[in-house]
């Protein structure tokens, strides 16, 4: 401490400033760290309405229907509940009126026997119902095996799937958003951005996760009877879950500067100059001034011409304090000169400065 008292008053402002800079460049690190965390989980928040809004409208027809084609044997249909065979269009049958133009019948299904469903089987194509939980899970599945860095799951406490399982991180987002009633949550773990919002059950919910008694025999012959059932309607049945890649590095975030942020950049380095410059002019230099002035007068013989000394017209008029101090220095000097020749009974012709 006494170090830093010894150092000139220059040294003393620079080292503030540095220090102030680099606390600076700290705390725009972190605001920078915090709105990016911001924006990563307003972008988990966009993900999660995406899966809503994807369930939504697969909720409005019930479910999609995916049509396989015996002569792609490359297509793959997935994971589904019920399949219906597609028969082929009747042809079509000339009227018997004369002079009437051929019109094609209308479309029916065919009465065939099992024997006849099992040779026309393999050449048919099926349809295939995928329900809304299904739509959503290989959306997630397409996100999970894709490079993008926002990934999505649904799960459960209680899955049905148990490929689906919840993770530490799902089931502590169960749990928490159950007891605290709120719709999301999130941590960051890792370089990783989690976040969950609930999924409430609704009464659509509830027909297949009711009771495994009231689920359809779609559904129990895929899952079973055991994992997937007592879901209450309004209440939290589990979470989308969404995952971000967090990459907040210090030369990414300079290398995504523009060049509105550069000559802020600059802008803010110009002010520092600007107030060094100020101080050392305004005040750096006329206590200097002052320094030189009042170390001749203290060592010079009294009645010798010591200089003159002038920052400014009108120094008891003005403000400023520097201005203020060197009218006062003067006016003590002129002071110590009168008392001086008074003691030795000379006339004076000295004034003393009005303070």
């Amino acid at each position: 401490m006494k170090l830093w008292k010894r150092l000139p008053i220059a040294a003393q402002l620079t080292a503030l400033l540095a220090l102030a800079t680099v606390l600076g460049v700290i705390c725009a690190y972190q605001v920078g760290e915090t709105i990016y965390l911001n924006e990563a989980r307003n972008q988990a928040r966009i993900e999660a309405d995406f899966v809503e809004h994807v369930g939504t409208w697969a909720s409005q027809y019930k479910g999609v229907w995916v049509k396989s084609d015996p002569s792609d044997v490359g297509l793959q249909v997935g994971n589904h509940l019920e399949r219906e065979l597609a028969y082929p269009r009747p042809a079509v049958a000339p009227s018997s009126a004369p002079g009437a133009s051929a019109r094609a019948m209308p479309a029916r299904t065919p009465v065939l026997s099992q024997e006849d469903l099992d040779d026309l089987e393999s050449g048919l194509a099926a349809y295939h119902r995928k329900n809304p939980a299904l739509v959503q899970r290989e959306l997630s599945d397409v996100t999970q095996a894709s490079t993008s860095k926002v990934k999505f799951r649904m799960t459960s406490d209680k899955p049905m799937n148990p490929h689906n399982a919840p993770s530490k991180f799902e089931l502590a987002a169960i749990e928490t958003l159950r007891a605290t009633k709120q719709t999301e949550y999130s941590e960051v773990r890792g370089d990783e951005l989690h976040y969950a919002r609930s999924v409430i059950a609704t009464s659509a919910c509830l027909k297949c996760h009711d009771t495994a008694e009231k689920a359809p025999q779609a559904v129990r012959a895929r899952y079973g009877a055991l994992q997937g059932y007592g879901y209450k309607e309004g209440e939290v049945a589990g979470v989308i879950s969404v995952a971000i890649a967090l990459n907040y590095e210090p030369q990414q975030l300079v290398s995504e500067f523009s060049w509105k942020t550069w000559l802020a950049v600059g802008a803010f380095f110009l002010s520092t100059l600007c107030v060094l410059a100020y101080v050392q002019r305004s005040i750096i230099g006329p206590v200097r001034q002052l320094k030189s002035y009042a170390e001749r007068a203290a060592h010079s013989e009294l009645g010798s011409d010591i200089g003159k000394l002038h920052l400014i017209d009108d120094e008891h008029g003005s403000n400023n304090e520097v201005h203020r101090l060197s009218a006062a220095i003067k006016a003590m000097y002129q002071s110590i000169r009168l008392l001086h020749r008074q003691s030795r009974g000379q006339p004076s012709n000295v004034t003393p400065s009005s303070p």
